[in-house]
Formats: structure tokens, sequence, C-alpha cells
């Protein structure tokens, strides 16, 4: 049987000697989800670099983990994290890669203390998809607005009541702490955290290798029919019953 890879992302070679723009750390949870990951980490890379080149020039990143072991994402794929939370450089923004909310147990304590660590050093912290619930797990983000899929509000609103959910926008800033729900509008806010640090044209640069139409801003959420999707999922598994 096939592994899985675990050298997905692995780091690159050596950059060319620059001061870059914006550090990122990358912290994966347990059975974290693939996309908002590759999305953001993609739109970073393609700001990075000259044409497709891919090296660490403008943007510097880093996969962080209390340990080396691999992180399986939802989808089975592994990714092993380059260094230890003990070895951790600095960073302007901590990303927190939420996934499957039944493995939020499996999250070692040590991210805990990583991420107020980083917070209280002054870095930024980022939740995609449900990263926010991480995020809220520290008490850093009581009182404060957060992104969250319309999928999870009453997990979130239960566990967390002294945190604002927030459905109807791509992502949400804080100040020092930035959601969103996940998907492709991971995209989206690392475009807008790039045009901050690297200029407009150099943060929307990915866009296009992306295939992605444009940049949208927060306010601009598809509006989708949740709950007809969600049925799809409560469908006759009898072929017999299936109609053309």
């Amino acid at each position: 049987m096939a592994q899985s890879d675990s050298s997905i992302f692995a780091p690159p070679g050596p950059a060319e000697t620059h001061e870059p723009d914006v550090r990122f750390a990358y912290v994966l949870t347990p059975a974290f989800t693939l996309l908002p990951l590759a999305g953001f980490a993609d739109a970073v890379r393609h700001s990075s670099d000259e044409a497709d080149r891919s090296r660490q020039i403008f943007c510097h990143w880093e996969i962080l983990g209390h340990d080396l072991e691999p992180v399986t994402c939802s989808a089975g794929l592994s990714v092993a994290p380059w260094k230890t939370y003990a070895r951790a450089g600095e960073y302007d923004y901590v990303v927190v890669v939420g996934g499957l909310l039944d493995q939020m147990d499996r999250i070692h304590p040590d991210t805990y203390a990583f991420l107020r660590h980083a917070h209280a050093s002054g870095a930024k912290l980022v939740g995609l998809c449900t990263g926010s619930f991480t995020l809220a797990r520290t008490g850093l983000l009581d009182g404060r607005r957060a992104a969250i899929h319309a999928h999870h509000r009453p997990e979130f609103v239960k566990m967390f009541p002294d945190v604002v959910p927030v459905e109807n926008e791509l992502y949400v800033s804080e100040g020092d702490i930035l959601t969103c729900p996940g998907g492709t509008a991971a995209i989206d806010l690392a475009v807008e955290i790039l045009m901050e640090h690297c200029g407009r044209s150099r943060g929307m640069k990915g866009l296009t290798a992306m295939v992605v139409d444009e940049h949208r801003a927060a306010h601009q959420v598809g509006r989708l029919p949740y709950q007809d999707l969600e049925e799809c999922g409560n469908c006759d598994l009898n072929p017999e019953n299936w109609t053309a």
C-alpha cells in the first residue's frame, strides 16, 4: 500500500540574502484541512519571489510542531514540521490551520503554550478553518469577533460563549488576531496580509498563477445553500430508489 508523502511542503533550498518583508509560521492541528493551508501557503510562495521560482526572498515561512512527527490532514496526506516550538524563530504571523473538531483533544498542550508566547512576543495570530477553535481555547479570543463557518457555529457558540462568532465575512481582523472560515477564503486573507507588507502588486501576484479571478474583500461572502448541501449527505444509498 502506498505511504503518505511526508515530504510535501518540505523546506526549500537556500534563498538569496535578503531581509524578508514578512515572516510566517504554520502550525498544523491533527486532521487539519489541506485546502486552507495550500491556498494560504501558495499565495505567500508566489509573493516571495520573481516569476514562479518559489525562493524565500520577500517572504519567509516555516512549519512548526511540538515534535517533528508528520501531521496527517483530513484527506490523509501528511506534512512534517520543519522545527519544534523550542527552536522557533521570530515571526510576524503564526498561522494555525484547524481541522476536524473531533480531533481537537489531540492538540498537544505545547501548542497552546506556544501560541500564547508568540502572541505575547508580538506575533499576530491567524486561524484558518477551525483554527479559530484552537485560538479560542487559548483564551485570547475572549470578547473578540472570530470568523466561523456556518457549519460549525453551533459547536463554537456552545464551546466559547465569550467569543463573538461571525458568519457573514470571509475573514475577520481583530488587530493582532485574524480568522477566516477556511476554504478559498484563506487565499483572500493571505493576499490581504501580503498586500499590507509587500505592496499591492506583489501581494496579488499569485492570483493569476492560482487561476483566481480576483481578491475578495472581507464582506464579499457568496451566498450558499448550506442546508441544501448538508442534506446531500443524507441521501438514499439504495440504487433502486435513484432517479435519473
